[in-house]
């Protein structure tokens, strides 16, 4: 019967472990993903900032391939809500 109870209790031991560093390793792309949507953000505002004050002068294309005020609003409330998301790591 000892074989039948050390088999599950030694894949156990190090479940914790992989579980920990799986959530420090989540915890670090919810922080990259949080930097590049803000960057992303930053890109948008300027963006429109260009559009603002070109206007009309802007190439026609410039004009089209860009992202909308919608899009703006809809990468910063991403933004929050990754930022609402992103916790510190637990402690066992």
């Amino acid at each position: 019967m000892d074989s039948l109870w050390e088999e599950p209790s030694g894949r156990e031991a190090p479940a914790p472990e992989r579980v920990e560093r799986t959530r420090e390793q989540n915890a670090e792309l919810n922080r990259r993903l949080v930097a590049q949507e803000e960057a992303l953000s930053r890109l948008v505002v300027t963006g429109e900032a260009v559009e603002e004050i070109l206007g009309d002068a802007a190439p026609r294309d410039a004009r089209d391939g860009g992202m909308r005020p919608c899009a703006a609003k809809q990468v910063a409330g991403s933004i929050r809500n990754r930022e609402a998301q992103v916790t510190e790591p637990r402690l066992a």
